[in-house]
This record gives structure tokens, sequence and C-alpha cells, in this order.
């Protein structure tokens, strides 16, 4: 809707978001999630370096979170572990 206002009418974002009811940040927003792809290819790695007990890395949840971040990926603690979970380990 704020596209067609500017190349419609040839008015300013700013101008057009005040028009509508429609906040500039929200129009000029990017997602920042990264693909997971690379944290589970890292999470196999360090995982496939421990003995494994139970199909899962007998270090636990901790010591996989400060490996990652040891490896200069800092991403927060709940998203290492959540992603840990999910992956299905052979």
């Amino acid at each position: 809707m704020v596209d067609g206002m500017l190349l419609d009418w040839g008015v300013s974002i700013r101008r057009a978001c005040r028009v509508l009811p429609f906040d500039t940040s929200s129009y000029h927003y990017q997602s920042r999630r990264t693909d997971p792809a690379f944290l589970r290819k890292r999470i196999k790695e360090i995982c496939e370096t421990y003995v494994r007990r139970d199909d899962r890395a007998s270090s636990g949840t901790g010591q996989l979170v400060d490996q990652i971040r040891r490896r200069n990926d800092h991403r927060g603690r709940r998203p290492i572990i959540v992603l840990y979970r999910s992956c299905p380990w052979p």
C-alpha cells in the first residue's frame, strides 16, 4: 500500500506512512534471523567429538553452548538448545 503511494503519487516514505496509519519503522523492517543449517552443522561437529550415550552427546547442553561460543558464534543459549533437541541424530 505504501509502495503504491510512492509510485503513483511520488511522495516520500515518511509522508505516505503518515497519511496511512503505518509506522515507518515497520516499512523499513528487515528480519535478522539466520539460516540454522550452519549452526546445525556446527552442533553435529561438536557432538561427534564427544562420546555418545543414548544417541546424544554425553557432554550436556551447557558444554555444547560453551563450545559454540568459543568458536565465535555468540548466540543465545535457548536457540542452541532448541535446535539441538530438534535435530534427528543418527
